[in-house]
């Protein structure tokens, strides 16, 4: 029985090694609003197509310290993107509203902690994602996916949905 012990605890350990590390997402988005707002009585402002800004999006993956885990595709709001991740230093603080005069209003986003945290830098998007075939099953009901690869597993940390944060105005 000891020997048998013995063989299955290397066995075990491998198992436990192979697992991707616990991934806590933070997501959130910031809409982008006209910074005129246009005079209701003119009408050559009312027959100008409506401008559609951007939003903004802030992603956050906080893996536990010292596990090289490497996120290269996120699924946000329905699409893919490259993304590529940045180290971060904790807390990370947004200004409210990023910019604007007298604004002494802050947004904590992600809070203190020991473990790494990593920004999510969006890149391009991708047409369709067939790198990872688990993929398209897991992104059921969630607003923001990452796909995570952990030595040779892949896990899908997300949300359900994304914060949205205090619109700001755009030029």
């Amino acid at each position: 029985m000891k020997y048998f012990i013995f063989f299955m605890f290397p066995l075990l350990q491998a198992v436990v090694q192979a697992q991707t590390p616990q991934i806590r997402v933070y997501a959130y988005s910031r809409e982008i609003t006209p910074g005129i707002i246009p005079d209701p009585g003119n009408d050559s402002i009312k027959k100008m197509p409506p401008v559609q800004l951007p939003k903004v999006y802030h992603i956050y993956a906080e893996i536990k310290k010292g596990y090289r885990v490497h996120i290269n595709t996120a699924f946000i709001d329905g699409q893919y993107y490259h993304v590529s991740m940045q180290k971060v230093k904790t807390p990370v603080i947004k200004d409210r509203y990023e910019g604007m005069m007298n604004s002494d209003q802050k947004d904590l986003l992600v809070k203190r902690t020991a473990n790494d945290v990593y920004e999510i830098k969006l890149g391009n998007t991708c047409l369709a994602f067939t790198g990872k075939k688990n993929a398209e099953t897991m992104r059921t009901g969630k607003a923001v996916m990452l796909i995570a690869d952990y030595k040779k597993t892949t896990s899908y940390p997300g949300l359900p949905e994304i914060k949205m944060l205090s619109p700001v105005q755009g030029m």
